[in-house]
């Protein structure tokens, strides 16, 4: 009987782990992430080049996360993201509906916001103990966009009087939907058993179509709305494609 009592307790302790998911007991970490660089084609927000397509911005993306441990090197990560950038006017009087051409301020581009979501799940390396150590993460992120433009600032040429003709292109602000397939390859770190350093990089790649707002059949290419939804998806997949990220947080309970 005895020796049966020993085995038993050898096979229990050879399946057993020596810490349970988490760090010190604590399951949930919340942060925040910046994801960021320099773009030399941008435009940012609030400044654009007017003399070339070359028009150095500055990349940058806030997130707020929320990481829950479910595994030893396994978390569920969700998250709600914030970007203001801008999309540059074009000088191609072909470029917009109509043949119409901008004679606004070059320099002031049109602004781009987005309020994104993201579903992920961070895989530690193999050693680590989740959450702290090298992973990589794996996220889903659902983009809903604002375009707002100076829609007064276009002008067509009216062949009836030989001359320039001030018009009004499309409504001004415009709603889109788009998502993005992310990878993350970073490090965590734990400081004074309570606060979280999270750093890294992460490619993302937003498609230049989007498969989930559903076109009208009124839709067509000669619409500003369908025009300015092409211009805020190549400027969000250029924003998303390559980022590095820095991050702070605190393990909550």
């Amino acid at each position: 009987m005895k020796n049966k009592i020993i085995i038993l307790l050898l096979l229990v302790s050879s399946t057993a782990f020596s810490q349970v998911p988490g760090y010190m007991g604590k399951h949930f970490v919340i942060g925040y992430d910046n994801y960021f660089l320099p773009a030399i084609w941008g435009p940012g927000k609030n400044e654009a080049n007017p003399n070339s397509i070359f028009s150095p911005g500055f990349n940058s993306t806030h997130c707020v996360n929320i990481d829950i441990t479910v595994k030893n090197r396994l978390n569920i990560c969700f998250s709600a993201q914030h970007l203001n950038t801008g999309i540059a006017y074009k000088k191609d009087k072909y470029a917009y509906p109509n043949s119409s051409t901008f004679t606004g301020d070059f320099a002031t581009p049109a602004q781009l916001s987005s309020n994104n979501l993201g579903f992920g799940i961070k895989v530690f390396r193999r050693g680590s103990i989740a959450p702290v150590g090298k992973y990589k993460k794996i996220e889903l992120l659902l983009f809903f966009e604002k375009v707002k433009y100076q829609n007064t600032k276009f002008s067509t040429y009216d062949y009836s009087y030989g001359n320039e003709t001030a018009v009004t292109l499309g409504t001004g602000e415009y709603n889109y939907k788009n998502f993005a397939l992310a990878v993350t390859f970073g490090k965590q770190q734990i400081f004074y058993d309570k606060i979280v350093l999270d750093y890294g990089i992460r490619i993302a790649y937003t498609p230049a179509f989007n498969i989930i707002t559903v076109v009208s059949a009124s839709d067509n290419a000669n619409t500003a709305e369908v025009s300015f939804k092409q211009d805020a998806r190549f400027r969000l997949f250029r924003q998303q494609l390559f980022n590095f990220h820095i991050g702070i947080g605190f393990l909550a309970f």
